[in-house]
């Protein structure tokens, strides 16, 4: 039998936290649990509201005692899935879903679940069948868009192309769709479908960096630089504060030559927001245009540490320091917006690229 206090302290973190009141609700579940060490149910709330807050391991930890107390408890296996993948730990993850399956097969949002986690843990063959597995119970566009993005991965991008659409006819507002559509078309080579796409995604959702970046790095690749400045500066137009479009806008003044400028944005950018490796390469980029190769090899250590594996910044971090110290570097190094050899060093841009899945809801 639950304690009558603990149940009306449950109760209250429930309605804060529905109010998004996510501190207050976090203590008033922390307290029905003092109160009931044996209550499942707040256990697996207050999980719940210290996963929303990114404190993943507490989250986890409630989880555990809430499944430790009512081990058929599918809410709680299917959100310690959504906390350990938040982690980034897919395999884990994998099998709290799997878990969650097995105490209730036609749980579509575990199958979704499912198939992220095994998308992150680099099985997009078997994701491919939960996700199919998720729209066979549910057809929900969420569904459809994480299908394509499996399919996608292995190489079916037509069919990618089909779930998509299906995805957008569910339905017509779903940017995420809509963007990741232009990245499919992209790589069936129809740019300017794909631009179609990826414009209207960013009609749809104008503040997200994403979606900016995925428009701009296809616009560069169809040398229509002059292009993106436009529409990086219309997006800081309606939203000054916009650290990532501050990056991509310093990314491409410099890509037409305005290194002066393109190092304003990128100081606004960081100001903003310190700790966005792919502007902290940019102003590397800039700054050992400028000469200022100390400087250049500052900001990519300092993006490294943010990005340990990003292959291209370590790529201009060594690069510089070899024009450091083996040659005169000014002399040496390549016109702004080309690597030794022409090719431009993109260093940490490469997220346009990713398509990006819907996550799992639930909790």
């Amino acid at each position: 039998m639950i304690r009558p206090d603990a149940r009306t302290a449950n109760e209250l973190g429930k309605t804060l936290f529905h109010q998004g009141r996510r501190d207050e609700a976090a203590t008033a579940f922390r307290r029905a649990v003092e109160l009931d060490p044996d209550f499942d149910e707040a256990h697996n709330n207050l999980g719940a509201t210290l996963n929303d807050r990114h404190a993943q391991d507490d989250a986890i930890a409630a989880y555990r005692r809430a499944i430790a107390l009512s081990p058929g408890d599918v809410a709680a296996h299917f959100n310690l899935g959504n906390a350990l993948r938040r982690k980034g730990d897919a395999l884990a993850a994998v099998a709290a879903y799997r878990t969650a399956l097995r105490l209730r097969p036609d749980f579509a949002d575990a199958h979704n679940g499912l198939g992220n986690a095994l998308m992150d843990a680099g099985r997009p063959g078997e994701a491919l069948a939960a996700f199919r597995q998720a729209i066979a119970l549910r057809p929900d566009p969420m569904g459809h868009n994480n299908l394509a993005t499996a399919l996608r991965k292995m190489g079916q991008p037509t069919e990618a192309l089909k779930a998509l659409d299906q995805a957008i006819v569910l339905a017509p507002g779903y940017a995420l769709a809509h963007a990741n559509r232009g990245l499919v078309l992209r790589d069936l080579r129809d740019y300017d479908a794909a631009l179609t796409s990826l414009r209207h995604a960013l009609a749809l959702r104008p503040d997200s960096g994403p979606f900016l970046a995925q428009l701009v790095q296809l616009l560069r690749e169809l040398g229509r630089a002059h292009e993106a400045v436009a529409i990086c500066a219309e997006v800081l137009r309606r939203f000054p504060s916009h650290a990532e479009a501050d990056g991509e806008h310093a990314e491409l003044l410099r890509t037409v030559g305005r290194i002066d400028e393109a190092h304003a944005a990128c100081m606004t950018a960081l100001t903003l927001q310190p700790d966005l490796p792919a502007v902290l390469n940019t102003l590397g980029n800039i700054q050992r245009d400028q000469g200022n190769l100390d400087g250049a090899l500052h900001s990519y250590r300092r993006a490294l540490e943010l990005e340990p594996d990003a292959i291209g910044i370590h790529s201009n971090l060594i690069l510089t320091q070899y024009f450091a110290t083996g040659c005169d570097a000014a002399a040496s190094w390549p016109r702004p917006g080309a690597g030794r050899n022409g090719t431009r060093l993109r260093g940490a841009r490469n997220i346009a690229r990713t398509p990006i899945r819907a996550r799992s809801t639930g909790c």
